[in-house]
């Protein structure tokens, strides 16, 4: 799959923490929370946790690394993608 994202895309996000698979979310990395990362939704795996993955899965660091995180530490959703034209 191609990333949705490039580099110098904006994004546009909802604090909103109701999330659907296949959305993208922001958070902090767990391993290190100065750090932000934006994934893909792939799973609910209980209540109030998520799986995520990064689109390009050989480039990604994600919870196959991290494992699940939870509902409670997303920033928020994804809503719109702002493309630069380059």
């Amino acid at each position: 799959m191609c990333p949705a994202l490039q580099e110098g895309d904006e994004l546009l996000i909802s604090r909103r923490k109701r999330v659907s698979i296949g959305e993208i979310v922001v958070f902090p990395d767990p391993r290190d929370l100065d750090v932000i990362m934006v994934k893909r939704v792939k799973r609910l795996t209980s209540p109030d946790k998520l799986w995520v993955e990064g689109d390009n899965a050989t480039e990604s660091t994600d919870s196959r690394t991290f494992g699940a995180i939870k509902r409670a530490e997303l920033i928020g959703v994804v809503t719109s993608i702002l493309t630069q034209n380059i």
